[in-house]
């Protein structure tokens, strides 16, 4: 293969993956895989966390929080995945040139700060839920946090409950995002 070849080759690799981080519809069908993933295990969680203490209900309660942070590191990718559609959809670009470039402030995976990205207004719930949900992003997936004080003293000091308001204010925002894409 000529080098001339090899070079068009290389770019056609870098503009396909270009193309699939900046359309709408990639984020908005990974975010339906794993909100479908996150149902499946929230369908195990008693989400309630019942005050009865008979032996059923503590055995309830272990399954709950073996499960619950991957269910909500499973719902904040998806919404992650959401904000990341309305981003491109609203003229944003995520990668460019075969490089991911996402939005300049952005941080890790504050999904705050990438809903003020897509410059979506949102309700003090839905600040609450999605702080607590850019916080299970790392929790769910690793023990601890990077650093000592994150761990012992970060945001996620406050936001380890899953309440029924923050389900109530979840689901509110998954399908606001959602019927806002399917316009």
């Amino acid at each position: 293969m000529s080098d001339r070849h090899e070079t068009e080759g290389i770019r056609s690799l870098k503009n396909g993956f270009d193309h699939a981080l900046n359309d709408p519809r990639a984020w908005r069908h990974t975010a339906k895989n794993l909100l479908t993933a996150a149902d499946v295990i929230g369908r195990a969680c008693d989400l309630g966390f019942s005050q009865d203490l008979s032996d059923a209900n503590v055995s309830s309660a272990e399954r709950t929080a073996r499960l619950l942070g991957p269910l909500l590191l499973l719902r904040a990718s998806a919404i992650e995945c959401l904000l990341k559609a309305h981003y491109v959809r609203g003229g944003g670009l995520l990668a460019k040139q075969g490089r991911y470039v996402g939005p300049r402030r952005l941080k890790g995976h504050d999904l705050r700060e990438l809903a003020r990205a897509t410059k979506r207004t949102l309700s003090a719930d839905e600040g609450v839920v999605l702080a607590a949900l850019s916080d299970w992003v790392t929790r769910g997936r690793y023990p601890l946090q990077l650093t000592w004080d994150q761990h012992f003293f970060g945001r996620f000091a406050t936001a380890p409950a899953w309440s029924k308001r923050r389900e109530a204010a979840y689901r509110a925002l998954v399908a606001r995002l959602e019927a806002d894409l399917a316009e």
